[in-house]
């Protein structure tokens, strides 16, 4: 082994030096620093963070066997997805041109940050909202952060947003699609471990320049990726994660409520949005018959929207400190309805409103919140703002959904892949995870999925606790569409597609063929 004193390196020096040496130096420097690095941090290693550490330590295993293998693509299906898209861009944009021309008498380009500059604060006198450049200089802006904070305090500006917006992520997605495929007509990912400040993983370009992000693909383009030849897909889902992880935390949290805590019992019931209306709605005539109380919560309670749909969409918001003014705002539900609901809510799971305050109070005291599994999150902002709070409240189910998949993910590939090696992991989605297998071993591996799906915990008074999961299998990762499915969608002035090949529920076993 060649010895090196760095001591004595200078840049005249390195440049003296063959390539090979400088290699040699290159890498020898990264490691100690490496160690070096490693040896600091091991002095602020305590209990919980040292387990979090060890849970990332074992995930890069499957996730670069993820990145590596990539997802096999239909090229055909490929390009005829990029050109409905084109076609979706050049309809939006045609919209914009002619809000444009009818109202300024000129163009505008939607990907222009220079022209979006001129559009909202110059022809339409928005004050002038600035960022800090990489210069340090403050400058305007009409990032996307601004777009959709100008479109939410100015009616003026909401059409021009909309249609900017529309434009740009139609086009990243096109842009996506377009990106190389390995030399095997593969399209990869590069899943990072410490990407997001729940546990969740992030996605992004491949380590080899190909490629894009996998975990936010449109569902209509879903069915360019295809199993390998001789093999099916299985997608595992985590059911109402986020929901069912407030019950567990609010269970755990508050033994002054004993048994009365509602909202776990809400979560497990089997219909959540329904046990809500029921616990808020009080004047309407329960039954106690699911089928028929499912029929009562489908009643109209707010325009078209009924109790089931307005339990859903406020009570989500609500668990996660949602204020009625916000929540009107972006519901599009008028904020007397919001009030009145979130009312009947806490009054229904007093344990909720609680979970609030206590998350407010920890913030302001510790300024770090700990998950029922032992993830630690610091936060660094103003403790007493409510933008902290909302964070807070969110941090708590997100980052529990994202470590039960992650354990999910581990269980896999410890315990069935050295006993099935031909079972293969494709991709993680926040709370999914998606398998590849010989397709005549699907009733014997799409069970044991299941099985490790399950991430028990033992919460007060020895309640057993974790969220289920639902699998569905198909020889691409489109939902399933029968032709009878697209006439239904067509009758309603919708575009559905068959697709015989997608996506269908598990139901013990799958009668279908490739086709």
């Amino acid at each position: 082994m060649r010895i090196i004193d760095t001591g004595l390196l200078d840049q005249a020096r390195m440049n003296s030096l063959s390539q090979t040496d400088k290699d040699w130096i290159y890498n020898g420097l990264d490691c100690c620093l490496t160690l070096e690095i490693d040896e600091v941090l091991d002095q602020y290693m305590d209990p919980i963070s040292e387990h979090m550490y060890n849970i990332s330590r074992a995930l890069q295993a499957p996730i670069l066997e993820m990145n590596m293998r990539g997802i096999l693509i239909d090229l055909a299906e490929r390009d005829k997805a990029v050109a409905e898209l084109e076609a979706d861009k050049a309809r939006v944009d045609k919209n914009f041109d002619r809000l444009c021309q009818s109202i300024f008498g000129q163009l505008v380009n939607p990907n222009s940050p220079a022209q979006g500059i001129t559009l909202f604060y110059h022809w339409l006198s928005i004050p002038e909202q600035r960022k800090r450049n990489n210069k340090g200089e403050w400058v305007p802006t009409v990032d996307r952060d601004t777009l959709e904070k100008l479109a939410k305090n100015y009616s003026t500006a909401k059409p021009f947003v909309s249609h900017i917006l529309k434009s740009r992520d139609i086009g990243k997605q096109i842009a996506s699609l377009q990106t190389p495929l390995s030399d095997k007509g593969r399209f990869h990912t590069s899943l990072s471990i410490a990407g997001t400040k729940t546990g969740r993983l992030a996605s992004a370009l491949s380590d080899f320049n190909d490629g894009s992000n996998l975990q936010n693909i449109d569902r209509r383009i879903k069915r360019m990726f295809i199993a390998d030849p001789g093999k099916k897909f299985c997608n595992v889902d985590l059911e109402q994660a986020d929901a069912r992880n407030v019950g567990a935390q609010t269970w755990n949290l508050f033994p002054e409520y004993g048994d009365t805590a509602r909202f776990l019992d809400a979560a497990e019931s089997g219909d959540l949005h329904t046990f809500v209306c029921s616990m808020c709605w009080t004047d309407l005539p329960w039954t106690g018959d699911p089928k028929l109380d499912r029929a009562i919560a489908d009643q109209p309670a707010y325009r078209e929207k009924s109790f089931r749909d307005m339990a859903k969409i406020l009570g989500h918001g609500t668990n996660f400190n949602g204020q009625a003014p916000q929540m009107a705002m972006h519901t599009k539900v008028e904020r007397g309805f919001i009030e009145d609901f979130q009312h009947r809510y806490f009054a229904a799971f007093p344990e909720v409103k609680r979970r609030i305050e206590w998350i407010g109070e920890q913030l302001v005291r510790e300024g770090n919140l700990v998950t029922l599994f032992g993830r630690r999150r610091f936060f660094l902002k103003r403790r007493g703002d409510n933008k902290t709070l909302n964070e807070g409240c969110a941090f708590d189910p997100q980052s529990m959904t994202a470590d039960e998949i992650n354990y999910a993910m581990l269980r896999v590939y410890q315990y069935l892949k050295p006993v099935y090696p031909w079972l293969e992991l494709l991709i993680q989605v926040h709370d999914s995870l998606l398998f590849q297998y010989p397709e005549e071993y699907e009733d014997l591996i799409v069970p044991l999925i299941l099985q490790c799906m399950k991430t028990i915990l033992t919460l007060r008074n020895g309640r057993k606790f974790y969220v289920p999961s639902e699998a569905k299998v198909g020889w691409n990762w489109g939902d399933y569409a029968s032709q009878e499915d697209s006439d239904k969608a067509a009758a309603k002035g919708k575009r559905v597609d068959p697709n015989l090949n997608g996506m269908k529920k598990y139901k013990g076993t799958d009668a279908r063929v490739r086709l």
